[in-house]
């Protein structure tokens, strides 16, 4: 027990640092967590918790081609089913599959995990889901889906006031927060809208 709860430890600790803009000692983090399931019996819903936070660090630090080799490990497809115990990593492959501007392969893996958060009410899925959504869709060129999706997504997530989803998001989501803010939105959205971003935009 205690190595499973050392290891999920050290992964927690990785995306805060990340979030700080870390990246040195969040990959020393992600690495401590790494041989924690490595040398250690550790339950398999810990080993792929810490696999996914490893493909996010090698996504914030550019490293490409090992996420997609992490993607083409555990994936042959896809279109494999969704469940609740294999979530995150789905939704890690779709990050995999937007950094990799493979787009329309993202946006539908994206929908089908839309579909079974929705289904089983996990409302900080559906916000992170949605935000993801919305990225991809700018990137791909339809500026006005996405702003209709980010929506939806600040809908779920302005009554559980989720901010880290949004700010973890980096400068695109930023833009589109700008481009948002310019719509007719209720008092309460428009209000939520510009305190992302006035997080979001204060000095360090």
């Amino acid at each position: 027990f205690r190595t499973n709860t050392l290891a999920h430890g050290y992964s927690t600790l990785a995306y805060v640092l990340r979030a700080k803009g870390d990246l040195i000692q969040a990959r020393n983090a992600v690495d401590e967590a790494i041989t924690q399931i490595d040398t250690h019996q550790t339950y398999p819903r810990t080993v792929k918790g810490v696999k996914v936070c490893q493909v996010y660090q090698w996504l914030a630090e550019g490293d490409l081609t090992a996420a997609q080799n992490w993607a083409c490990d555990v994936f042959s497809t896809t279109h494999q089913p969704l469940s609740f115990s294999n979530e995150l990593e789905h939704i890690a492959l779709a990050r995999v599959l937007l950094a990799s501007r493979r787009f329309e392969e993202g946006l539908n893996l994206l929908e089908r995990l839309a579909q079974a958060a929705g289904a089983g009410g996990r409302g900080g899925r559906l916000v992170l889901i949605f935000s993801l959504q919305a990225l991809a869709l700018q990137a791909s060129g339809k500026a006005g889906e996405a702003l209709q999706v980010l929506e939806k997504s600040l809908e779920i997530a302005l009554p559980n006031g989720y901010f880290r989803i949004f700010l973890n998001a980096g400068q695109p989501m930023i833009e589109l927060l700008k481009q948002l803010r310019e719509f007719d939105l209720p008092p309460q959205q428009k209000a939520y809208v510009n305190r992302l971003l006035e997080t979001a935009l204060a000095p360090a």
